[in-house]
């Protein structure tokens, strides 16, 4: 059975060989097929075709690589930190949790910018945000609980709001809390689902900080 990406490289190979044999004879045409060049192009678009199809499945869903360049997560996360995100479990084998790391896209209103922030508030949940102490309500804690944020360093006594989160909704947050823009802004607000590219899963860059899972939590700590 035949390789249905090699038939799709020599196909294209044909096109351009087409396009660059035009007003050539038939044996011409021949020759030119049976030469070296004809094989090596041959040869050579069938394994960049090969590759390609594998870095799209990876990339869109097994791991996608990101560079930093933001401040918002310091000093979780810094700028020109080299991050691989996991897209598969979220796409396959689980929902997002709180207190993970992730990238996801911020939507037309901030330029379909890509973000890392932190997940703070879950659908269907409360999420009260006032100054250095964040409230979340939610079926188990109906009187709310509030949340042990020991991964802020930079917090910022200005923040005042409350949001009540949809069944696809999550609310997001820098732990860089000043110099942030998350879901405490109009600009961003609450991240549907949908636009949750994945969570950290390595951090590979600077070789001094590799690490597994930066910044993540696995449960914050609650005191209700």
């Amino acid at each position: 059975m035949r390789n249905p990406l090699d038939w799709i490289a020599d196909q294209i190979l044909e096109l351009f060989f087409a396009l660059l044999t035009i007003g050539a004879d038939g044996e011409t045409k021949s020759q030119k097929r049976r030469s070296s060049l004809y094989a090596n192009a041959q040869e050579t678009l069938r394994f960049a075709i090969t590759v390609g199809f594998f870095f799209v499945i990876i990339k869109t869903f097994l791991i996608q690589p990101f560079l930093v360049q933001q401040t918002s997560m310091v000093p979780t996360i810094q700028p020109y930190d080299y991050i691989i995100v996991d897209r598969f479990t979220y796409q396959f084998l689980e929902e997002p949790k709180r207190g993970e790391v992730v990238i996801f896209k911020s939507g037309p209103e901030n330029g379909d910018r890509y973000l890392i922030k932190r997940i703070i508030g879950l659908p269907g949940e409360q999420v009260l945000v006032s100054g250095t102490e964040t409230k979340i309500v939610n079926k188990e804690f109906p009187n709310g609980f509030i949340l042990n944020e020991t991964y802020v360093q930079n917090t910022d006594e200005r923040t005042k709001k409350i949001v009540t989160l949809g069944e696809n909704e999550y609310f997001m947050m820098g732990d860089n809390r000043p110099l942030s823009l998350d879901s405490r802004s109009s600009q961003v607000g609450p991240i549907q689902r949908e636009n949750i590219v994945g969570r950290t899963l390595i951090r590979l860059y600077p070789f001094s900080s590799i690490d597994l899972f930066p910044g993540t939590v696995d449960v914050l700590q609650k005191n209700p």
